[in-house]
C-alpha cells in the first residue's frame, strides 16, 4: 500500500488494485479505483471530492476508456467508509473498492481569554478565572477536558497561563493565555529624625553614622534600594539630606532629612602680656602697635574679628585694664583682660626764647623788654605756667635767664636764653634838618644809599607855599651829618608832589651812581600823574625827569596814576610802577573801565627812554599792580618782581616777569580765603640767589594771628617763615636782604616799639633779633642794609609824631656771607614804603569849632596831617587828633557866624593805615 496527499490536509492511502473476474462470455474491462486515502478530519462530517479521494479509471480490452461510476457519500463520516467504483459496458460490467478514512488526531481548539494587566496588591497578587477570564476549547470528537496551569497568586511581572484541552480520543492541545501583574505602588520611606551637629571645622565631615539611616518598605520589594545625596562635607548651617527608596518596578519615593550644623564654640583668645607706656599726653593716645597684638583661633572662622575695648580719648596716668574680645562668623565671643600701665619719667623738654639783644648804654628794666616766652614739650601737663629768674633789672652785658617747667608728675625741665644788653648797636640816628622839625612824620618813608651816602626820602616836607612838596636828605654814614637836601626838579613847584617816596640807585651816565627819586603826587600835567628824578647824589645836581608815559597824551592821561610810588633798580635800567593806573578800555565806552589796575614801566636809566611796559596780566579794578616793586639782575637775565594787593578772588598776588620774554614766569597768590593780611603789597625783596622773599603782615592786631614771610625759588616752590613769638603783628612789614641775611620789619611789635628779626636767607634760620629799647617808637618801618652788619632803620614816635633814622650795627647777629649778587640788585627800591587802600570816609559830624570825620578803617596819626584837608577860605585848620576810625580837626572861624566848613581831602592817606585796628 502506499499513501498521497491532497489539499485540505487529507491523506488517501492507496490499496493494492483487485482484479474483477470477467462476466462470462462478457467483454473483456479493466477498472482501477483510486488508492485508499486517510484525511484528518474537520468535523464529525467531513465534505471529501474527486477532488479529495481522487477518480477510478477503466478500458475495454480495445483500449477504450470507460468512465466508472461510485458510491461515495458527499461527506464522510468518521471512520473508514468504502466507495465502489463501476465500469459499465453494453456488454460487461466491473467493479472495484477503494477505503477512505477520516481520523482524528488533532486536539480540541482552545479559545484563551485576553491578556489582562492587574494591580499588583503584593509580592504575589491573588487572582482567580473570575479576574482573568475562562478559556473554552471545541473539538469534532467532543471535549474529554480542559485544564490550566494558573497559580493562585501571580508575581509581578508577564506570566504566562497554559491551557490544555483533550478530546474524547485522546487528542490534546494546548495554548497559551496570560496575566501581567504591574507594580505602581511607591515605596513607604522613613527618614532619620532632624540633627544638630557641633561643627568641627568651616566644613564638618559627617557619615550616616552621625545623621542616620533612612528605611523603605514596598509591597513588591522587600528590601527597596535606598540611596541619599548627604556631602561628604557639611559648612555651618542647615544641610538639606534627599533620601531616595526604589522598589524593584523603579518606583520611588523620597523624603527630606535637616542636618544643622551649629558653631557654638567661641575663639581661644590669647591678650597681649602687660605693658608698661611712657605718657605722651595727658590721655596717651595708643595704638596696636603700643598694646601688642592678641592672638585668636576658632576651629570654623579662620580669621576671627579681634578688638578691644581701648578708649579714643586715650589713656591717662595710672593702671587700665583693656578687654579684649575674639568673635567668630558665628557671633561666639570669648574675652579676655590685658593691663596697660602708663607712666610719666620724662620731664618737660623747655626750648627757651631766642636770644634777646637790647641797645641800651644802661640797665633796661624788665618791664620794657620783651623776652618771649618758652616752648615746652609736656605729656602729660604742666602743673603752673613756665617760670623764669630774669631780674627786675637787665644790667649791661649778657644775663642768662633759666626757664623752669614742672609737669604734673613733679618733673622738672630747664632751659636757658641769652638777654644781652649791648650799648653799641646804634652808632648814630639821624633826624629831620630843624628847619623841618614841623614836618617830620615823613621822614624815613623812603631809604637807599650809594658809598658812604644815605639817601633818606621825606614825602611830606613842605614850603610855606607848597603842602607835602617832598625832599630827599643826604647824610654820611659814617658821620651822620647832612649833606645836602634834594627837592624836586627846577620845574614849577606843585603840592603834594609827595617827592621822595621813593629811590632807587641807578647807574649814570659816564660811570658812578645816580639816585632816582620817585614823585608820585602832582606835577604840571595834573593831580597825581607822578614823575621820578634823576639826580647825581655826589653834586645833587638834577640830571633828567622821567615823565609818567600814559600823560603823553594828554586831555587828563595819567591822572591819578602815582607813576613813581615805587621803584626798582636794575643798574642801568629803572623800573617804576602806576599803581593806580586805570585801564579805560574803550575810550569811547565806559562799561569796561577799571580804576587803579596799575602797571609798571622800565625806562633807560641813562637817557630816560622807555623801554618795556609790564601790563597787569589779571587786570580788575583796585589790583593796584605795582604796590610793592623789586628787580634783580644776574647771568640768566633780568627779573621784575610785581605786587598786587588782589588777584581774582584772592587778597594780594605776587608776578615774576623776566625782561625780553613774552609772559610772566610766575604768579604766586596768598591762601585761598585770605582777607585780613597785606600780602605782597608791603615788602618784597630778591634774596641774592634767584628769588624772592614776599612779606604777609596782617592787617588786624590779635595775639592768635601770626604774620609769615614766604620764600620763592626761581621756579616758585614756595616755603614760608612764621613771626617767632605770638604777637608779631607786622611782621613782614619790611623786608631786606644783605651779607647772606634776611631782615625782617615788624614796628608794632614788643608794645608797639618795634623789632628787627634776622635770618639766614638761604636756610632760613633764625640768627638774632634787634628790640628798640623805646617806646611806641613803631621802630623799623623801613629797612635799608648799608654794608657788613650796617643796616638802617627808620622809626617814627607816636609821642612826638617825629620821625629818625638810626644806623645799627648788628655785629652780634653773625650772618653767612651769599655770593655777591649784580649791583643791580635793587635791594634799594625794596625799601620803598608801600600805600595801602586810601580811607573811605563813613560820615561828618560837626561840634563847637571841631569837625569829625570817621572812616572805614583805623586810622594811624603817622600819616595825618594838617595839610591833608582844606576847610575853604572862611575856616582854619589849627590842630587833628586821631582816635581809631575818627580824625578830629579843630578849626577858627573868620566870623562868629560862619557856617560849618566842609573837609576836602587835598593829601591822600595811604602807608600807615591800619585796617581794622589800631595803631
Amino acid at each position: 500500500m502506499g499513501q498521497a496527499s491532497f489539499g485540505a490536509g487529507l491523506v488517501l492511502v492507496l490499496a493494492a488494485a483487485v482484479a474483477i473476474p470477467a462476466m462470462a462470455q462478457a467483454e473483456t474491462l479493466t477498472i482501477t479505483a483510486p488508492e485508499d486515502k486517510v484525511f484528518e478530519a474537520q468535523h464529525t462530517y467531513t465534505a471529501l471530492t474527486t477532488r479529495d479521494y481522487g477518480t477510478a479509471t477503466a478500458f475495454t480490452a480495445s483500449g477504450e476508456a470507460v468512465t466508472p461510476t461510485h458510491d461515495a457519500p458527499t461527506a464522510f463520516p468518521l471512520g473508514s467508509t468504502t466507495i465502489t467504483w463501476t465500469a459499465t459496458t453494453p456488454t460487461a460490467e466491473k467493479t472495484a473498492t477503494q477505503t477512505v478514512t477520516l481520523r482524528d488526531t488533532r486536539g480540541p481548539y482552545i479559545t484563551v481569554p485576553p491578556c489582562l494587566t492587574f494591580k499588583a496588591t503584593g509580592t504575589l497578587t491573588p487572582l482567580t478565572s473570575s479576574d482573568y477570564g475562562t478559556a473554552t476549547a471545541n473539538d469534532i470528537s467532543g471535549v474529554r477536558s480542559l485544564t490550566n496551569n494558573a497559580p493562585p497568586a501571580f508575581p509581578v511581572g508577564l506570566t504566562f497561563i497554559t491551557y490544555t484541552a483533550t478530546d474524547k480520543l485522546g487528542n490534546k492541545f494546548s495554548k497559551n493565555g496570560c496575566v501581567h501583574v504591574v507594580d505602581e505602588i511607591s515605596p513607604m520611606i522613613t527618614v532619620p529624625a532632624p540633627r544638630v551637629i557641633e561643627a568641627t571645622g568651616k566644613n564638618t565631615q559627617l557619615s550616616s553614622s552621625d545623621y542616620g539611616t533612612a528605611e523603605a518598605t514596598d509591597p513588591t520589594t522587600a528590601s527597596p534600594t535606598i540611596t541619599n545625596n548627604a556631602p561628604a562635607e557639611f559648612p555651618v548651617g542647615v544641610t538639606t539630606i534627599e533620601w531616595i527608596a526604589t522598589d524593584g518596578s523603579k518606583n520611588s519615593s523620597s523624603r527630606t532629612q535637616l542636618v544643622t550644623v551649629v558653631d557654638t564654640t567661641p575663639p581661644t583668645l590669647t591678650p597681649p602680656p602687660t605693658v608698661v607706656i611712657e605718657a605722651s599726653a595727658p590721655l596717651s593716645q595708643l595704638s596696636v602697635t603700643d598694646l601688642g597684638e592678641a592672638t585668636s583661633t576658632d576651629s570654623v572662622d579662620p580669621t576671627p574679628t579681634v578688638e578691644n575695648n581701648l578708649s579714643e580719648e586715650g589713656l591717662g596716668k595710672g593702671i587700665h585694664r583693656i578687654t579684649w574680645n575674639a568673635t567668630d562668623d558665628s557671633g561666639n565671643t570669648r574675652w579676655a583682660t590685658q593691663v596697660v600701665v602708663i607712666v610719666d619719667t620724662t620731664p618737660p623738654v623747655v626750648t627757651a626764647p631766642r636770644a634777646v639783644v637790647i641797645n641800651s648804654g644802661s640797665p633796661v628794666s624788665s618791664s620794657l623788654v620783651d623776652i618771649g616766652a618758652p616752648t615746652v614739650v609736656e605729656a602729660v601737663g604742666l602743673s603752673g605756667p613756665p617760670t623764669n629768674d630774669a631780674p627786675a633789672t637787665f644790667p649791661v652785658g649778657e644775663t642768662t635767664v633759666t626757664w623752669t617747667a614742672t609737669d604734673t608728675s613733679g618733673l622738672s625741665g630747664t632751659a636757658t636764653q641769652k638777654v644781652t644788653v649791648v650799648p653799641n648797636q646804634t652808632l648814630r640816628t639821624v633826624t629831620p634838618p630843624s628847619a623841618l622839625t614841623t614836618k617830620t612824620n615823613g621822614f624815613g618813608n623812603a631809604l637807599a644809599h650809594s658809598g658812604d651816602l644815605l639817601f633818606v626820602g621825606n614825602p611830606l616836607h613842605a614850603t610855606p607855599a607848597h603842602k607835602k612838596v617832598g625832599a630827599v636828605h643826604v647824610y654820611g654814614i659814617s658821620d651822620g651829618v647832612l649833606d645836602r637836601t634834594l627837592l624836586y626838579s627846577s620845574e614849577t613847584q606843585h603840592q603834594y608832589r609827595h617827592f621822595g617816596g621813593s629811590i632807587a640807585v641807578v647807574d649814570k651816565s659816564g660811570g658812578g651812581s645816580a639816585i632816582a627819586v620817585g614823585a608820585r603826587g602832582n606835577n604840571a600835567d595834573g593831580k597825581f600823574v607822578g614823575s621820578v628824578q634823576i639826580f647825581n647824589p655826589e653834586t645833587g645836581t638834577h640830571l633828567r625827569t622821567i615823565n609818567n608815559p600814559a600823560a603823553s597824551a594828554g586831555g587828563g592821561a595819567g591822572v591819578g596814576d602815582a607813576f613813581g610810588a615805587f621803584t626798582a633798580s636794575l643798574g642801568d635800567k629803572i623800573v617804576i610802577a602806576a599803581h593806580k593806573y586805570d585801564d579805560n578800555g574803550n575810550n569811547d565806552d565806559t562799561s569796561d573801565d577799571k580804576s587803579d589796575v596799575g602797571r609798571v614801566y622800565v625806562h633807560d636809566a641813562k637817557s630816560g627812554a622807555l623801554l618795556h611796559t609790564i601790563q597787569n596780566p589779571d587786570a580788575q579794578s583796585n589790583d593796584m599792580f605795582g604796590m610793592a616793586l623789586s628787580a634783580f639782575e644776574d647771568d640768566t637775565g633780568e627779573y621784575v618782581y610785581v605786587g598786587s594787593r588782589k588777584h581774582e578772588t584772592k587778597n594780594g598776588a605776587v608776578y615774576a616777569f623776566k625782561l625780553g620774554t613774552a609772559d610772566r614766569l610766575w604768579v604766586a597768590t596768598a591762601a585761598p580765603g585770605t582777607t585780613d593780611t597785606r600780602y605782597a603789597s608791603e615788602a618784597i625783596v630778591p634774596d641774592g640767589l634767584g628769588g624772592l622773599f614776599v612779606g604777609e603782615p596782617h592787617k588786624q592786631p590779635s595775639a592768635t594771628r601770626v604774620s609769615k614771610v614766604h620764600h620763592y625759588d626761581s621756579d616758585a616752590n614756595s616755603s614760608a617763615i612764621s613771626a617767632h613769638s605770638c604777637c608779631a603783628r607786622e611782621f613782614g612789614s619790611s623786608l631786606a636782604v644783605a651779607n647772606g641775611l634776611l631782615y625782617v620789619g615788624d614796628r608794632h611789635a614788643a608794645n608797639n616799639v618795634g623789632k628787627i628779626t634776622a635770618y639766614d636767607a638761604a636756610s632760613r634760620e633764625y640768627k638774632g633779633a634787634f628790640t628798640n629799647p623805646g617806646t611806641s617808637k613803631h621802630f623799623g618801618f623801613v629797612l635799608e642794609p648799608l654794608g657788613g652788619t650796617l643796616l638802617a632803620a627808620s622809626e617814627y614816635s607816636s609821642t612826638t609824631k617825629t620821625s629818625s633814622v638810626h644806623i645799627l650795627d648788628l655785629a652780634s647777629i653773625a650772618g653767612t656771607r651769599l655770593p655777591a649778587a649784580s649791583a643791580a640788585s635793587g635791594a634799594a627800591g625794596g625799601a620803598a614804603a608801600p600805600t595801602l587802600d586810601p580811607p573811605t570816609l563813613l560820615s561828618t559830624s560837626h561840634g563847637s569849632g571841631t569837625i569829625a570825620l570817621t572812616y572805614n578803617v583805623d586810622i594811624d596819626p603817622f600819616e595825618v596831617d594838617l595839610d591833608d584837608y582844606d576847610l575853604g577860605t572862611a575856616h582854619a585848620a589849627v590842630s587833628a587828633d586821631v582816635s581809631g576810625k575818627t580824625i578830629t580837626l579843630s578849626y577858627t572861624a573868620d566870623a562868629a557866624d560862619a557856617p560849618n566848613p566842609t573837609a576836602n581831602m587835598v593829601g591822600d592817606l595811604g602807608r600807615y593805615i591800619i585796617p581794622g585796628g589800631s595803631p
